[in-house]
Order: C-alpha cells, then structure tokens, then sequence
C-alpha cells in the first residue's frame, strides 16, 4: 500500500487484486481487517490525503517498557489499580486532597473496639467446649458427604472425582443405528453452526480419526469430488445425543458443521471439542 502512494499507476492493478483476496479470505481476522480499514481509507479518494497520512505516517519509538520503571512507583500504582492513579501515572497523594483521600487502616485491620475477651462464654468447662467443636466438625463432613452424593448421584467418590465426573463430557463407546440417526437428523432443528477455513485439507480417514480420537464418532461419510461429506455423533455423560453434518471443500479447505440436539445447552461445548478435534489442521 504504501509504494501504491509513490508509483500509484503500476501498483494500481496488484493492489484491487490484493485487497480482493484478503477481504474475502476471513480466516486471519486480524488481516482482514486491516485490509478492511486500509480499503476504507482509499475510498476516501485525495481529501486531504488522508489515506497516505494514516498508513504512511511515521510510529514513535518504544524506548522505555512498564516493567522497567521504578518498582516503588510501579508497587503504588498496582496497589491503586482501576482508578484514576493508572490514568495519571501518579499515586493518588499528588492529586487528591488529603480531606479526601480513602483511609486503609481500619480496611485492613477490621477490629471491633466494643467486643473483648469478657464477651466469651466460658461458663462451659474445657472439655465440654472440646467435645461440642468436634461434634460440629463430624455434623459438617457429614453434611458434605451428603452433598457429594447427591452431586455424585449416589456413587461413592471422592469430592474431587466427584467434581471431576460432574462436568460436562462426551462418553466414549457411543453407538446409534443408521435410522435412528436419520429419525433424530429430520426431526430436530439446528442447534448451532460452524463455519471455519483449515490450513490443511484432511483425508476422510484423517478426519474420522482425529473426531474418533475425542468421542465423536462417524456413522457415515464420502468424498464427494469437490467436496467430503461426513455424518457425525456423540453422547455425553446424561445419555443425550448430539449430532453433526460436516462439509468439507477441497480447494479452499472450508469446513462447515451444523450441529443439532436434543439439548441445545451444550451444542457449543460439543462445538467446541470439534473444534479440538480440528487442531491439527488449523
């Protein structure tokens, strides 16, 4: 662009070329759209050159980095940080009044001035107060078993696992026959839809193995010549199906999925292990 303004009658040409082809490839979104930015600011024909000045103008010179300046100056401003301090550059004692500056003192020692050691009861002797703290111990784990099992529906795990196993997943070993596949495609509406431009074309076998590889199987797929064509499932941990068709051209590598379900609340999150599943040829 910027020889386009010292020899614009032999740049012309090379350049609508350029900027067609970046504008309609949306797979660098960044340079989409400054090509997009760019092409607005040569709409603009020669009013006062505006183009020229804003792609053309010269860029300060970084010398200094925040990290590097003094680290007490720096330790303040974090301490002040979202307010007014990160704007200024300056902590907030040279330029608030001291009449209205926030006191920390009694934010970080909250101390109650009118309760004292004659507040506690000590009427119970030693033992007694003992034995009361480690039944309200017992009565809290078991209060937190109870919730693990209800969270866990009833299998015996630990709080983690039962964490873990609560989360949202697709189950391995899923299987669905051709009709009810077809029975479930026909009848559900789409769920969400993906749209994306690989760096590599996969092969069909390629493809079913590294969607296999996170859960999602294939029960159906071709190659169409221009384009490959593939019939995708899943299930996860509640037994609900999600199911995908995928579209594939060859030229320019675009992939396409619509996805339906039962459950729209997770078709993004089905979305998105697909996505995974795409990794290597992103």
């Amino acid at each position: 662009v910027k020889v386009f303004f010292k020899r614009a009658p032999e740049c012309v040409d090379m350049l609508k070329v350029l900027l067609t082809n970046v504008l309609n490839d949306t797979s660098d979104t960044d340079l989409h759209d400054r090509s997009l930015l760019y092409y607005r600011l040569l709409q603009q024909g020669n009013i006062g050159n505006v183009a020229a000045k804003v792609i053309g103008s010269g860029k300060d010179v970084v010398t200094t980095f925040t990290e590097e300046r003094a680290s007490g100056m720096k330790q303040k401003l974090f301490e002040e940080f979202n307010t007014l301090s990160v704007i200024y550059e300056k902590p907030s004692e040279q330029f608030i009044e001291p009449q209205y500056r926030e006191s920390k003192s009694d934010e970080t020692n909250p101390v109650d001035e009118d309760f004292g050691l004659d507040d506690l009861d000590d009427s119970r002797p030693a033992a007694d107060m003992h034995q009361n703290i480690v039944q309200e111990t017992v009565a809290n784990d078991n209060s937190a078993d109870i919730l693990g099992d209800l969270l866990d529906l009833g299998t015996n795990t630990t709080g983690s696992e039962a964490g873990n196993d609560s989360r949202w997943h697709l189950m391995s070993g899923a299987s669905i026959d051709q009709n009810t596949f077809q029975s479930k495609w026909e009848s559900l509406p789409q769920a969400t839809f993906m749209d994306l431009h690989l760096c590599s074309t996969p092969t069909v076998e390629q493809l079913e193995s590294a969607a296999g590889q996170q859960n999602i199987m294939c029960i159906a797929s071709g190659d169409l010549g221009p384009e490959m064509k593939f019939y995708f499932y899943g299930q996860d941990s509640s037994l609900v199906f999600y199911f995908c068709e995928v579209g594939l051209t060859k030229s320019d590598s675009h992939f396409t999925a619509a996805i339906k379900t039962e459950n729209p609340k997770h078709a993004d999150e089905f979305a998105n292990i697909m996505t995974t599943a795409l990794m290597n040829f992103l």
